[in-house]
């Protein structure tokens, strides 16, 4: 099978073309680590069939790299021998990117140069003077080009493999010392990149450029750029909670009937057996209506997480948070995979691999979890329908805001497990603002979309008709209905202090399914409570909700202890990936509790009219806790040391 490379710096493109030479959907972002392990899919042309793999983004084969994805790249391209190498370049930024080139053409392997024109602007680059001067062949990238040509030109230089010819850079006779001889050859690099950049006669105006200084000004303000970025997250759940909540219902009303009211009709027209009915309808019926009702808001929420990305903002918001990152021992850098923790917790977990040390991917996947991601706001958005109809995206923004102070706590904390270190100052590459198209927009919201659905199908489905199973097996007391109830009403007295009463037991094993996938909660208590009240089968679930929770404190205290409370089995298992199963039971049993300390804490507080000798009690005894908690941080440092093996 033949084997061909793309290699690149960041945000160059790469994944772009991988895309379409492969016809894959793998991510893209206007921002540098979107990449961070090696993508790789086949396709055959002419019988013949070319393995294609994306490689991280690498600014340079000479320096030892620092974070794992740079790694990942280095060692592909140092240990290992492709049939060719695609190299990818951003024509915007042509001189600066053509560095890695020179070092390409030394490896010896044939060699394509690709010339990314996607975010260029003037005259298209000459080609063949590039391509004599490289002594390889240059292609054109453009966002119409079809990748049939492509296909072709790739398949022409793998029948016919050409090593590059390399150039032979002038360097001075007399070398004293391994650095100035680094200098030296860094020297004839640059002067080799500045000569054939000028042959290409590249002609560029400055628009973007001026454009994007005029954001910058307001959106890295000293002042500005802080609160703009959490208007920016306001915005983007106002947009999700009020235009997805605008057809929420039709979707609602239209998975019921088709999944649940339509087949128990026909079942009960066949006369089959309650117990089948209720696990076809509350359970295969039930799961099915539970995640097409999430298409709304996650429809609008990736939409806009998608131009946020797309437009070049998100890289800001590393810069923007910098300074406060830094107070937790963290560079601002370390903010981009939290960012993308807002979309998923298991992508965020592999991004830490951009950063530089260790230190800094350890601290950074332990605060990961509690970005609140796409998961969890399906349950936000159906409590919020239910409870707070008025100002569910301030409920919303709020939770998102406490998951980022929760995030920053567990910085905080933990820094004093990690030897402290010097930071060093923030480098990380701002792309040009774009406007992103909308048919891209719209064709990266639907992938995200689907794998979400797909992921949450394969979970609440089976979860669902389990627990319809489970509901009908004979309980062991006589005061519980089935084995179920019982079960649930064994454990919800440990999460009475947060306001769930023994007969809101669905809640608690809502929980315990939680860990399985945060989207599997809503599909538990769809499931649970309608059984529970005894109901037909397409009676609303938001109207039973009420009737469990007695308080909008306990709503807000479940909220957020499923805000908080362990990650998914798919997150815990990227944990372990990428650190080690010591790393994982830390972040399991830190999240835990930290989430039943302030979920008692808020609802405490928040009922503290209600009964406050009880509330006072409580708040005093979690303080004690909190402080206990401290005390035997400063007591033990040894625990440093464990950290730093994991």
């Amino acid at each position: 099978m033949t084997t061909a490379l793309i290699v690149g710096q960041p945000n160059c493109g790469k994944t772009e073309l991988f895309n379409a030479l492969t016809d894959s959907h793998a991510p893209v972002g206007n921002w540098s680590g979107v990449t961070v392990a090696v993508e790789s899919a086949t396709f055959c042309i002419q019988e013949t069939s070319i393995t294609i793999q994306d490689t991280p983004g690498i600014y340079a084969l000479m320096d030892k790299p620092e974070s794992e994805d740079e790694k990942i790249t280095h060692a592909i391209l140092t240990q290992t021998t492709p049939d060719l190498l695609i190299n990818v370049i951003d024509v915007a930024n042509l001189e600066r990117q053509l560095f890695l080139t020179s070092e390409l053409l030394e490896l010896k392997i044939p060699l394509v140069v690709v010339l990314n024109m996607h975010h260029a602007e003037g005259a298209l680059p000459k080609l063949d003077a590039l391509s004599v001067a490289l002594g390889c062949k240059v292609l054109l990238f453009e966002k119409n080009t079809d990748s049939k040509n492509l296909h072709q030109s790739l398949l022409s230089e793998l029948k016919n493999p050409t090593p590059p010819t390399p150039p032979i850079l002038p360097l001075p006779h007399n070398v004293h010392t391994m650095q100035d001889a680094d200098l030296h050859i860094a020297d004839a690099r640059y002067t080799f990149c500045h000569k054939v950049a000028n042959l290409a006669q590249v002609q560029q105006t400055k628009s973007q450029d001026k454009l994007t200084a005029q954001l910058d000004a307001i959106f890295l303000h000293r002042y500005l750029g802080l609160p703009l970025f959490f208007f920016m997250m306001y915005s983007l759940f106002f947009f999700a909670v009020h235009v997805g909540g605008i057809v929420q219902t039709f979707f609602d009303n239209t998975s019921t009937v088709l999944f649940i009211e339509t087949p128990s009709l026909i079942l009960q027209k066949l006369n089959t057996p309650a117990w089948l009915s209720d696990i076809f309808c509350n359970g295969l019926g039930r799961g099915l209506t539970t995640t097409i009702s999430f298409i709304p808001i996650l429809a609008t929420m990736y939409f806009g997480l998608s131009f946020l990305e797309g437009s070049g903002y998100m890289a800001r918001a590393a810069f923007v948070m910098d300074r406060l990152m830094r107070l937790i021992g963290l560079p601002g850098k370390a903010f981009v995979p939290l960012i993308i923790g807002f979309g998923c917790n298991v992508p965020a977990i592999l991004a830490t691999r951009t950063l530089e040390n260790k230190r800094e991917r350890m601290l950074t996947i332990l605060m990961a979890p509690f970005m609140s991601c796409s998961a969890r706001l399906t349950i936000y958005s159906v409590f919020v329908s239910a409870f707070f109809k008025e100002n569910g995206q301030n409920i919303i923004f709020s939770l998102y805001l406490l998951g980022i102070g929760a995030a920053i706590l567990t910085g905080i904390m933990f820094k004093k497990l990690f030897f402290a270190q010097e930071l060093a100052p923030l480098t990380l590459e701002l792309p040009n603002y774009q406007s992103p198209n909308f048919k891209r927009l719209s064709s990266m919201s639907f992938i995200r979309l689907s794998r979400f659905l797909k992921r949450a199908a394969l979970f609440i489905i089976p979860v669902c008709i389990s627990l319809s199973v489970l509901n009908m097996l004979p309980s062991l007391n006589a005061k519980a209905p089935n084995l179920l109830a019982y079960l649930g009403q064994m454990l919800t007295p440990i999460f009475t202090p947060m306001g769930l009463t023994t007969d809101n037991w669905p809640a608690t094993v809502g929980l315990f399914t939680g860990i399985l996938a945060k989207e599997v909660v809503i599909g538990s208590l769809n499931t649970l409570y309608q059984q529970a009240a005894h109901l037909n089968f397409a009676s609303p679930v938001s109207n039973i909700m009420q009737q469990y929770f007695p308080s909008f404190a306990s709503v807000y205290a479940y909220l957020v202890f499923i805000l908080l409370y362990m990650p998914c089995i798919s997150t815990m298992s990227a944990i372990k990936q990428e650190s080690s199963a010591k790393l994982m039971w830390i972040a399991i049993i830190w999240s835990f509790g930290i989430a039943y300390i302030l979920a008692i804490l808020i609802y405490q507080l928040i009922s503290f009219a209600t009964h406050p000798l009880t509330s006072s009690k409580w708040i005093i005894g979690l303080f004690l806790l909190a402080a206990s908690f401290i005390l035997c941080l400063r007591r033990f440092p040894q625990i440093t040391g464990d950290l730093h093996a994991v």
